[in-house]
């Protein structure tokens, strides 16, 4: 998430709560975001898992996502091994987190999906880029992807006609020229995808049902779908050989983010990438909706607070009544 605009990063989170608890993270042994939710989360599988002794968590994901980079952080040290490259993680590694909980760092799968091409699959940072037989093909798409004051300003290019025209200025700059002073098309290339899949190119992608500001209630929105779809099972397994009985027992179990109390402050993440300002717009509408959510929070939280010492005043006066011994 320090990778795109802060509204972007609420408004997919709002989307994905629909179907999944979920929460935002950026991985930093130093200076990470949403750590504690996650902690949070984790604690409370220990809890619906009550009966065992210990819980294991796999880390599963597209290769060069951050899953290794996640462990890291929770433990506050490198105890993992990370490259800006996929493959890095080759075997499962057991990582304990706490008495009860051990993490499985698990090497990157690519899941398969009818709706995706080479060129996503290749952009998604799922296979090395010394792999890639014609590394050039996918230039294209990245050029559409991103806007082209962000090509300029990375690579000192001015304009281009198309994909080939920009790769052989770009080697004619930065020397990448075969014999006979002809473009190395081919090394150009993978030094690009290099640069995308490494986050020097800033790009996003919204989510397509949101081109108005989010609304004011949209926390409270998030919690509700997540009170709704978003749930935390027991294992789908057991819950298949043991019968109807069990199945009642899981959802008697479930736990959401809702029962969590997790409210994240998405103007905290510390994003990287440096933005135009007509990308940073939304920023300024969500840290006002943030604003305004905290000061009712707050509100929430005096009154609440109020209430208690006012009960525990009325106890206190109702012990230090005299009894009527004449009674």
């Amino acid at each position: 998430v320090d990778l795109v605009p802060t509204w972007v990063t609420a408004r997919w989170v709002k989307v994905l709560s629909r179907e999944h608890p979920t929460l935002a993270f950026h991985a930093s042994i130093s200076r990470s975001f949403g750590k504690g939710s996650l902690i949070q989360l984790l604690r409370q599988f220990t809890r619906l898992h009550s009966d065992k002794r210990q819980i294991s968590v796999g880390l599963i994901g597209y290769p060069n996502t951050g899953k290794s980079s996640i462990i890291n952080t929770l433990r506050q040290k490198k105890v993992c091994n990370v490259a800006p490259m996929p493959g890095e993680t080759k075997v499962w590694q057991y990582i304990t987190m706490t008495r009860r909980i051990y993490l499985i760092d698990c090497p990157g799968i690519v899941q398969f999906s009818s709706s995706d091409t080479d060129t996503d699959i290749v952009l998604k940072g799922s296979i090395r880029t010394q792999s890639l037989l014609s590394p050039e093909d996918y230039i294209p798409e990245i050029l559409s992807r991103v806007r082209k004051e962000y090509i300029q300003r990375q690579y000192q290019i001015d304009k281009w006609d198309d994909a080939h025209d920009f790769l052989s200025e770009l080697a004619t700059i930065t020397g990448k020229l075969n014999k006979g002073g002809e473009p190395n098309l081919h090394v150009i290339s993978k030094m690009v995808i290099n640069d995308w899949q490494r986050g020097r190119l800033p790009h996003y992608r919204a989510p397509p049902e949101f081109s108005e500001p989010l609304p004011k209630q949209a926390s409270s929105e998030q919690t509700d779908a997540a009170t709704e779809k978003a749930t935390v099972g027991a294992d789908a397994e057991d819950e298949t050989m043991e019968g109807a009985s069990d199945n009642e027992e899981v959802e008697s179990k479930r736990i959401t983010l809702a029962e969590l109390n997790i409210n994240q402050i998405f103007s905290k993440i510390p994003v990287v990438a440096e933005y135009l300002p007509v990308d940073l717009e939304g920023d300024k509408d969500l840290k006002a909706l943030e604003k305004i959510q905290g000061e009712e929070a707050a509100q929430k939280s005096s009154k609440k607070a109020a209430g208690k010492r006012k009960r525990e005043a009325e106890v206190a006066d109702t012990s230090d009544v005299e009894a009527d011994w004449d009674e």
